[in-house]
């Protein structure tokens, strides 16, 4: 499996901060860094594992985030799974939090991010949402402690996975990553069930199937809520109920347009035209696309595109220590 590493001393103190600054941006804004120039130091290793990544990151304090305007630029739309060795990070997004070296941190990188950390040595699995938004009951960014004994489960399950991945074959990585992926979701899925008093374990096994049923079929223009009623069965009141807050409609919309934003910046979607791209994401009318794609991100389609362009021609990725950034950007 493909390694690479990136270390801030190989380049001179002047420019440390800055390179490690423009390398993280692919996912992360970073600022205040607790030191610059000679005392500054950054290390990040990261091991492509099967359909996704290991990074282990050791650096100085800082503040990261994720805003709108970045989420909607960057077309990232992975969920990450991170565990500290060391340090600790103060989240400010989602349910918020003090993440300590038991926890789990869980990122929606969809969804806007704030956090400090200190000085800190932390492991992060990256995976991209379709191998586990269908397992999920509701997408989050959120802090799961180990105190409870099924997040403690999967908290182990991921350190041990990352402790055994230089030694697994990628079928191998395949077999495991699939339950400790639904591991995680499962810890996930029983804090929110607790404190939401949820439906039954019938419910969420339904919740699971129509989840996975909208990710695979985001580009038929006929799936809409009836056409999941019909599929499934299930009367309206009880769909709506099974998928509170903006609403199954609404939830489908998401996705399609949150699918065609990683199409558009991806280059191995560009020979695609803007219009085949909402084709594939079930908007076939070019109008009705732009205009929600505009909306749900504050830029148009072609905007999307130039921003993803822009990127994936940037010199400084090409370089050996920092071809991460791409393997992320690509997952």
């Amino acid at each position: 499996m493909a390694e690479t590493s990136f270390r801030a001393s190989a380049y001179s103190p002047n420019e440390r901060y800055d390179i490690f600054r423009e390398s993280m941006g692919c996912v992360f804004d970073v600022d205040r860094p607790t030191r610059k120039g000679a005392d500054f130091d950054a290390k990040l290793d990261t091991l492509m594992f099967g359909e996704c990544a290991f990074i282990r990151t050791e650096t100085v304090g800082h503040t990261w985030s994720r805003t709108e305007s970045k989420i909607a630029s960057d077309g990232i739309d992975h969920i990450l799974i991170q565990f500290f060795l060391d340090g600790f990070n103060d989240v400010r997004s989602g349910e918020g939090g003090m993440v300590s070296n038991e926890d789990l941190l869980i990122i929606d990188t969809a969804q806007p991010f704030e956090a400090t950390t200190s000085d800190f040595a932390n492991v992060t699995l990256v995976v991209p949402r379709p191998m586990m938004v269908s397992k999920l009951n509701e997408p989050a960014t959120r802090v799961l402690s180990t105190q409870d004994p099924l997040v403690k489960i999967a908290s182990d399950a991921v350190r041990s996975l990352w402790l055994n991945a230089p030694r697994l074959d990628p079928e191998q990585a395949a077999m495991a990553l699939a339950p400790t992926i639904s591991l995680v979701a499962s810890a996930l899925n029983g804090q929110q069930a607790e404190e939401r008093e949820t439906a039954c374990a019938s419910d969420w096994v339904l919740r699971q199937k129509i989840g996975d049923y909208i990710s695979r079929r985001l580009h038929d223009s006929g799936l809409t809520p009836e056409s999941i009623q019909n599929r499934f069965h299930v009367p309206r009141t009880k769909l709506y109920r099974l998928f509170p807050g903006r609403g199954i409609a609404s939830m489908i919309r998401d996705a399609r347009l949150r699918h065609a934003m990683r199409l558009l910046v991806l280059n191995k979607t560009r020979h695609l035209t803007i219009t085949e791209i909402g084709a594939r994401c079930g908007i076939e009318s070019p109008s009705v696309f732009s205009r929600a794609f505009r909306a749900r991100f504050g830029m148009s389609p072609s905007e999307a595109r130039e921003s993803g362009a822009t990127r994936s021609t940037a010199p400084t990725t090409s370089t050996p220590d920092r071809i991460w950034e791409e393997w992320f950007a690509n997952l």
